[in-house]
């Protein structure tokens, strides 16, 4: 009986949404007007017009344990180069996308990266992530723990590797290069380096916790030329030091396996942004005030979980005052916890604000034209869709062949990065938010930091002083 009454009650639901997504405009409270449509099964695509301070948001909800799925993307399909949201979307089959991470200038985001369990990036900086995997049933949003080992398949002897596709080696440490990395950061000269190829499938340990991949090791050699990936993967340590007798011991113990976590179970896929605005269902109001410009009225993208288990891609337009001024960030996380949001992060925003549906651009980006980004997180359909292990999860989108990416992607390698060095909302903002909160920065951030306080201190190159001056949501 409980089963039967369960079943009519779902069966009503279902019915009373499709109503409700194709009911035509209607007036909501507080100014406001709403359009709904159901874009997909189990995945709604609604517009808020707000009337009093004028603003237009977009907001796509959906359930990922039904037909949709969370993926990520790279612009190009690696950690180099830039490449429209819109462009990734299509590439990918996506029915929804919003562009993703902050960026620097090569297009590599600066939160830790991982796609069809695979880690592609160790962080750059301080950040926080949206992690998920087995077919996004389990969703996880805050500051990762990464962690990357090798493991010996004989022996269980363990080497810590620091960083994935980040810089060179230190005295005592080892890092990882991939192929992702494209063409921004090669395996190191003058060092001590392993070739690893895959021998087998990726999974999940036994509770869930890691990532495994097994890897054998090939040829291993410590010398002044840098190692080539051979079709593989390279850990590599300094040519003299601590790092180099753990790297040549690989030669007698072959069978590896590569592991690595965030802190999270299940999980293989993860995109990062800054900083979280909502967190179990409270506003983080330490990351949401001051008087860095970050804060202040602008265009915004964002993701959140909600308390129903269901995620929410939302933008908010700005920069255009009769159309849509934009938003502070303390208004973003208050609309969030008001569409129902247990967590949410705030993704690149300012002129990097786009959400695509069905291929096609929704909203208005505030640089006229859509601008070419690193990185962008999507809901595909059931043909792409992740399931409970990783032999059968999609793999990684192709690198494009001439002519599969927009061509107006040649906008955004010089005018697309200068735009988001020198966006508050976008990388030039975050990096000089970090910078002010006392973080630690790498050289190439840090030089984003300096240029746009620079640019910030001399004019305000929006042309309006509503961009900076106002601080109600």
């Amino acid at each position: 009986m409980r089963r039967q009454r369960f079943t009519r009650i779902f069966v009503l639901s279902a019915i009373g949404a499709t109503l409700i997504a194709s009911l035509p405009a209607a007036p909501a409270t507080g100014g406001e007007v709403r359009r709904y449509g159901r874009i997909a099964p189990g995945i709604v695509h609604k517009v808020i017009r707000q009337r009093k301070v004028p603003r237009v948001i977009h907001v796509v909800i959906a359930d990922v344990a039904g037909p949709g799925a969370l993926r990520v993307a790279l612009s190009n399909g690696a950690l180099s180069g830039l490449e429209r949201t819109s462009s990734m979307a299509r590439r990918n089959g996506a029915i929804a996308a919003i562009n993703g991470d902050f960026f620097r200038p090569s297009g590599r985001p600066v939160a830790a990266f991982a796609r069809a369990g695979d880690l592609v990036q160790t962080p750059i900086t301080w950040g926080a992530n949206l992690a998920f995997g087995r077919g996004g049933r389990s969703a996880f949003m805050g500051h990762p723990s990464v962690h990357v080992r090798l493991i010996s398949a004989r022996s269980g002897e363990k080497l810590r590797i620091v960083r994935v596709n980040t810089g060179r080696p230190r005295r005592r440490t080892l890092r990882l290069y991939t192929k992702d990395a494209g063409k921004i950061v090669r395996p190191p000269r003058n060092a001590c380096s392993a070739r690893l190829k895959r021998s087998g499938t990726k999974r999940f340990s036994a509770d869930g916790a890691e990532v495994i991949t097994p890897v054998e090791v090939g040829a291993v050699r410590c010398r002044r030329a840098r190692m080539k990936f051979g079709g593989g993967m390279v850990v590599a340590g300094r040519r003299f030091g601590p790092a180099r007798a753990a790297i040549r011991d690989l030669r007698s113990d072959r069978r590896q396996r590569l592991v690595w976590s965030l802190g999270w179970p299940n999980v293989g896929e993860t995109i990062g942004g800054n900083p979280v605005m909502v967190k179990e269902g409270q506003l983080a109001s330490n990351n949401l005030r001051g008087s860095h410009s970050i804060f202040r009225r602008h265009p915004r993208t964002g993701v959140a979980l909600r308390k129903d288990g269901k995620i929410m891609f939302v933008t908010v337009d700005g920069r255009r005052p009769r159309y849509s001024k934009g938003i502070t960030l303390l208004g973003f996380a208050r609309l969030m916890k008001s569409l129902g949001a247990s967590w949410a992060l705030n993704l690149d925003g300012g002129g990097s604000t786009t959400m695509v549906v069905k291929g096609r651009v929704m909203n208005r980006p505030s640089d006229g034209r859509e601008r070419p980004v690193g990185s962008a997180l999507m809901l595909v359909g059931s043909a792409g869709r992740a399931t409970s292990s990783f032999p059968t999860m999609p793999a990684p989108e192709p690198e494009p062949t001439d002519g599969t990416v927009d061509p107006q992607v040649a906008y955004g390698d010089g005018a697309a990065a200068n735009l988001a060095m020198t966006d508050p909302a976008s990388i030039g903002g975050l990096a000089s938010w970090l910078q002010a909160e006392g973080e630690s920065l790498p050289s190439g951030l840090a030089g984003v930091a300096r240029r746009f306080d620079r640019i910030e201190a001399r004019a305000d190159y929006f042309g309006s002083p509503t961009s900076y001056t106002e601080t109600s949501p």
